[in-house]
């Protein structure tokens, strides 16, 4: 169907005028004396004149039905289609029997897929004249939008035998044959041109079969006669330029558009066609001297200018290309030119890194004008280049307010957002960039990318696939949905998609790459180490292929193997970290825990800032009982990392284990300040003051932090909030919370002291002594209120 859209938007049919003219009172002849004019205009293709002598008939009579008509055919002449649907309506409205305003209506509704209004429209315009060419068309139209070939077909033949030139039948009946029988599809296209020759829609039909059937004599032919009939009209000057280009006939291409820049040298248009035409046929240097030669001719004309200086930064000629901008300020010095010279060359200076430049020139431009979007989106994207993404958000919050569809400005809000943590914002902002450019190929990995880390694969999944579609030579783009199937389990998905970069010698070893992950999570570790070592003997920098091949081992539970595969290429490879945390992984896998932990020391070297790091070296320290190393491990990773959770919890716990009680509160309120949502930290902190500090106020703040963890299902939340009602005297309520932490997993020391506490006090010792005899049974263990506990236990 959407070879049929674009001629029937174009639709010119014959307007009747035979019918009576609604009157508001009076003026009548001057009604028909203006309308008759209006029509006049139009058939030569004035509009605009045709446009003042309509308005003149509605300001005598606004319900005058068929000059709402003609002003329908005028806005879609131009392309304003809202407004023609709006006025074609409103004739229908004022005349529910105008044939030709129903028969419009209906097939821009088709145009638009709204079928089921369009056959409305067919309907009404079979019964009031079912034998007209108009009425026809529009049924078979819309019977062909129903796959109801045959009868399209029919209805369409009986069309054109009314009306030899109807367009929507010829359109019609091109469609049904054009794929099977372009042959027979030209001929019904040329006999209908030949009926109505000035057709603009079945011209293209006429063009559109002698493409497909490879005529390009013919088809220039024809593109030659467009021009006659639209000289003015540089659609069609480029056209038959693309045309001429097409059949190898470069120089005439280059003659028409020289012979119509001298006929029109206001073009400027023309003149760019003419450049870039240079470009394709010859190099990049021949249509820049052209341009240069024009702007020396026009130093004024800005379009010329950015456009030169845009192929030279393209070149890689940079100081060519600021030269260029820098003399628009020679020609305006605070105009819209002058400004979008700024933006551009603060754009070139942050490209090379010049941020000093970057910032003159956008300061430069907001001192004239401080909203001005593009020097706001510029200095927004120099804050995100030094990492400041929360000093860019404001500025392009108000760029985008006066340019919404910023693509430019979108995708850095997203970027901004993305990077200070709120994945939800950002993925809204690559979305509104892809509601203005649907090809966006960075908006379309970022939408796949965030909706995969959030587990929707299958919408992932859906942006991925147009990527490719866009950029089908994109690694990145196929490696990506390779790894959306495998999540979604559509593994023959994934592997055809591999097998189109096996296909190219250039990507096999990236493929090998990808299909070693795809064995890896079918379990298939044979296949995935074939596939890995493969990509590594064809490229030994494929790191992924090395730890591809690891895990293979790893699946075969063959650690030692893993490690004797891993080291060698880990020496070749000195300064990779992520080696370095595998070979660590697997060092403690195979309890070698000293080369582990020299590793992870390494690693930390190599990026301090990997918090996992510091809590896996921990973890070693404390089973190799080096409880004295512990401080210091997490104090130098503080210092890379201020205010990291997870690293000030654990440093709080080594406190609390060594009865320094005042430095683990004093560093949960460090980490309370930062960040009062994390649970964790609250929870953290909650304990430590019921259990070290449970004064009246500190319970009442207790209470206030943990508000909700009693509707929560996570056992320490639970617990916690229960020991807070033991500790505000609400033993039933207690004993109900810590026996749902224990059903949600709770299990342990704490759990088992804290519920067997809340039984005693609630009067239930036979459970209390269970529980508490579970919590003291191992007299090595020690717990803040063991002595307590063992109290109450030896009198139960």
């Amino acid at each position: 169907m959407s070879r049929l859209i674009k001629p029937f938007l174009n639709l010119g049919l014959v307007l009747c005028l035979g019918g009576v003219l609604l009157a508001c009172g009076g003026g009548e002849s001057r009604q028909a004396k203006y309308l008759d004019r209006a029509q006049q205009y139009f058939d030569d293709g004035n509009y605009d004149k045709a446009r003042i002598d309509l308005k003149n008939v509605l300001q005598i009579n606004a319900n005058n039905a068929d000059a709402r008509y003609v002003m329908a055919l005028v806005e879609e002449k131009e392309g304003n289609w809202r407004t023609a649907f709006a006025n074609l309506n409103a004739v229908v409205e004022l005349d529910e029997n105008h044939l030709q305003a129903i028969t419009k209506l209906g097939t821009i509704l088709l145009a638009s897929k709204r079928i089921e209004e369009a056959t409305e429209k067919a309907e009404r315009a079979m019964q009031l004249a079912p034998d007209n060419a108009n009425s026809l068309a529009l049924m078979a139209y819309v019977e062909l939008a129903r796959e109801n070939a045959d009868i399209a077909e029919q209805l369409a033949k009986q069309s054109l035998a009314i009306d030899p030139g109807q367009e929507t039948a010829a359109a019609v009946l091109v469609s049904i044959y054009g794929k099977d029988q372009p042959e027979m599809a030209l001929d019904i296209a040329g006999k209908a041109l030949e009926a109505n020759p000035t057709s603009l829609p079945l011209s293209m039909l006429q063009m559109g079969m002698l493409n497909t059937l490879g005529r390009s004599e013919e088809l220039i032919v024809a593109a030659e006669r467009l021009i006659k009939l639209h000289p003015d009209d540089n659609t069609y000057i480029f056209q038959l330029a693309r045309y001429y280009n097409a059949a190898f006939r470069t120089d005439d291409a280059e003659a028409l558009l020289r012979e119509s820049i001298i006929a029109r040298p206001e073009e400027t248009e023309l003149k760019l066609f003419l450049v870039n035409l240079l470009s394709v046929n010859n190099d990049n240097e021949t249509s820049i001297a052209e341009l240069e030669a024009m702007l020396k001719a026009e130093p004024e004309n800005y379009q010329l200018r950015s456009v030169l200086g845009q192929s030279l930064f393209r070149s890689d000629q940079i100081d060519r290309a600021t030269a260029v901008y820098e003399a628009t300020f020679e020609y305006d010095q605070e105009g819209a030119d002058s400004q979008a010279a700024r933006d551009t060359l603060a754009a070139f200076a942050r490209s090379q890194k010049d941020w000093a430049a970057a910032r003159r020139w956008i300061d430069e431009a907001l001192a004239l004008e401080p909203e001005n979007p593009g020097a706001l989106i510029n200095r927004a994207g120099l804050n995100i280049s030094e990492g400041n993404h929360e000093l860019a958000v404001p500025d392009l919050r108000r760029a985008l307010r006066s340019q919404p569809d910023s693509v430019q400005g979108l995708l850095l809000l997203a970027e901004a957002e993305k990077s200070g943590g709120k994945p939800s914002l950002a993925l809204e902002n690559y979305r509104k960039a892809l509601a203005v450019d649907a090809n966006n190929v960075i908006a379309l990995f970022q939408v796949g990318a965030l909706l995969a880390a959030q587990g929707d694969y299958a919408g992932a999944a859906i942006s991925l696939e147009r990527l490719v579609k866009v950029q089908p030579e994109s690694v990145q783009a196929t490696v990506a949905l390779v790894e959306v199937y495998s999540r979604l389990e559509r593994w023959g998905d994934a592997e055809t998609l591999v097998g189109s970069l096996t296909a190219n010698e250039a990507t096999k070893s990236v493929a090998d790459l990808i299909a070693s992950g795809l064995s890896l999570r079918q379990s298939k570790y044979d296949e995935a180490l074939a596939f890995a070592k493969s990509a590594l003997e064809a490229n030994d920098e494929l790191t992924g292929a090395a730890v591809n091949a690891t895990r293979a081992y790893a699946g075969k539970e063959q650690i030692p193997e893993a490690i004797a595969y891993l080291e060698p290429y880990r020496a070749r490879h000195p300064d990779n970290a992520g080696l370095v945390d595998i070979l660590a992984q697997l060092y403690l896998g195979n309890q070698q825990l000293e080369k582990a932990a020299a590793l992870y020391a390494q690693f930390i070297e190599l990026v301090p800032e990997h918090v996992s790091a510091y809590v896996n070296l921990a973890g070693i320290y404390a089973v190799q009982n080096k409880l004295e190393l512990l401080e210091g491990l997490y104090l130098q990773g503080l210092a890379v990392n201020p205010g990291n959770t997870a690293l000030q919890l654990s440093l709080a716990e080594e406190y609390q284990s060594q009865g320094q009680i005042e430095q683990a509160l004093a560093l949960l309120e460090e980490a309370y300040q930062l960040d009062k949502t994390s649970q964790a930290v609250i929870n953290n902190l909650a304990m430590v003051l019921m259990d070290r500090y449970p004064t009246e106020e500190n319970l009442e703040r207790v209470q206030d932090m943990t508000r909700g963890f009693e509707n929560l299902n996570n056992a320490a939340l639970l617990d916690t909030a229960g020991w807070l009602q033991y500790r505000l005297n609400n033993a039933p309520q207690a004993v109900s919370l810590l026996q749902a932490a224990q059903k949600n997993g709770g299990q342990g020391i704490d759990y088992w002291y804290h519920l067997g506490m809340a039984y005693h006090a609630n009067g239930q010792p036979g459970l209390a002594k269970e529980q508490l005899g579970k919590a003291l049974e191992n007299p090595a263990a020690q717990f803040n209120g063991r002595e307590e506990a063992q109290k109450i236990y030896d009198n139960l």
